[in-house]
């Protein structure tokens, strides 16, 4: 598909001043989708944020996109319709950012994504069309996933080359291993995560995760984050990197972590968590044990605790400073999923990861035939045994959920379909018989 240039566009809207025709939505419009720990307090008019892998998105009708953004010198993500268009910059000169004059008249869905850490950022709002509105909001998923953790779980230095400074537009949040897991599940995530983070010690004498987790903005006391208003299904724990390469001893970093876990689980009860290890000595650490040792240790404390040791350790990380590159964030993720399926019972193969709200039936249609459905189960007509058939499930809105491929004549909707009970319509269309 073809990309959009953000570089062309801005120098559009420096030359027309196009910006000034258009209409500012602003951030309390209820039709905006926010992903991550965002800070409402301050004004209607103005979202605050900080944790890396924060998005915003939203539904629109074209032919005009732009945000009002304080960027805090952070670089930021932007895709519509799902195609990655050029890294919007930091700007020293605008608030105001164009990005498509040219899109059709149809609706599309913007999603603006904070690559980096350690910058405060300020949403004010999209700009559209005069007199256009905001389309109704996409469809959030409903498996959640937060991901506690340093520099790796951050995204930090992705991009940079060996020996290099590691400037803000090598890092980048929608890569590392805990976008791609949380994306493969179609689960929405919270990166609860910081360069430089540890449990006792944190580089250049930075905060500690134990005062950083309950901020909304990571290095800001107030407001503290509202637990109560996004809950995650699964928590992974990713830490103890700059703890050992810090000099910390063993017996401290345990105690720390254990008492981290014990708050995680005061604030989320009983939800399922996987620690993660590195199996090898960390560049500096005086500590005896290897990471992995001391977490399987800890995991021995707890209950409802899976330890996972990753592939990549700072040993073979090839980046800047022992970071993976954005191939070994891929192979940390492709390990680390099917321990999330066995520990939270989840497929890859759901829809868009949206769940259907439970219900007892399913609707359904056929081609001329009739279905029966019982509970999980969906049968399909007698007269079409013995044959291929390509099952094709849709929502009430007519779009496609699920297509597969199966002589099976009962269907399981969660094994077969990756999907839980709810209302569906179900068609059988290209049959063809076996030979």
């Amino acid at each position: 598909m073809k990309r959009f240039s953000l570089s062309v566009i801005v120098m559009i809207f420096w030359f027309t001043g196009i910006i000034s025709a258009n209409v500012l939505i602003k951030p309390s419009d209820t039709n905006i989708n926010y992903y991550g720990r965002c800070d409402f307090s301050k004004s209607t008019d103005s979202v605050g944020f900080n944790w890396a892998g924060t998005i915003i998105e939203a539904s629109f009708p074209g032919p005009t996109i732009g945000v009002e953004l304080r960027d805090g010198g952070a670089y930021f993500n932007v895709e519509i319709d799902g195609v990655l268009g050029d890294s919007l910059p930091p700007s020293t000169t605008t608030t105001t950012r164009m990005i498509s004059t040219s899109l059709s008249t149809a609706n599309h869905t913007i999603r603006l994504t904070l690559r980096t850490n350690g910058q405060n950022c300020s949403f004010r709002g999209f700009y559209l069309a005069n007199g256009s509105v905001l389309a109704p909001r996409p469809a959030k998923p409903t498996r959640r996933i937060e991901f506690i953790g340093d520099s790796w779980t951050a995204g930090d230095v992705i991009f940079a080359p060996v020996g290099s400074s590691g400037a803000l537009n090598t890092f980048d949040a929608a890569i590392t291993y805990a976008r791609l897991t949380s994306k493969a599940f179609h689960a929405e995530d919270h990166l609860t995560a910081r360069g430089g983070c540890g449990l006792v010690k944190s580089q250049s004498g930075a905060a500690v995760m134990a005062t950083r987790f309950p901020e909304t903005m990571c290095d800001q006391a107030t407001p503290l984050w509202n637990f109560t208003s996004w809950t995650p299904d699964l928590v992974t724990m990713f830490l103890g990197i700059n703890d050992f390469g810090l000099g910390v001893a063993d017996s401290t970093f345990i105690s720390a972590y254990k008492t981290l876990i014990t708050t995680v689980r005061a604030k989320y009860q009983n939800v399922p968590i996987i620690m993660i290890g590195l199996s090898a000595q960390i560049s500096g650490q005086t500590a005896k044990n290897t990471l992995l040792t001391d977490v399987q240790t800890i995991a021995q404390s707890f209950t409802g605790i899976t330890v996972f040791s990753s592939p990549i350790t700072t040993a073979n990380a090839s980046q800047l400073y022992q970071h993976p590159s954005k191939a070994q964030h891929q192979l940390i993720s492709d390990s680390l999923i099917p321990v999330v399926e066995r520990v939270m019972g989840w497929d890859t193969a759901a829809t868009v990861g949206v769940d259907v709200p439970c219900c007892k039936q399913v609707s359904r249609y056929a081609a001329g035939s009739i279905i029966k459905v019982s509970q999980d189960k969906i049968v399909l007509p007698a007269q079409l045994s013995g044959w291929a058939k390509e099952v094709a499930v849709y929502d009430f809105m007519g779009r496609a959920i699920r297509k597969i491929t199966t002589e099976k004549q009962t269907i399981s909707l969660k094994k077969d379909l990756g999907l839980t009970s709810g209302m569906y319509l179900v068609k059988t269309t290209g049959i063809v018989k076996n030979n």
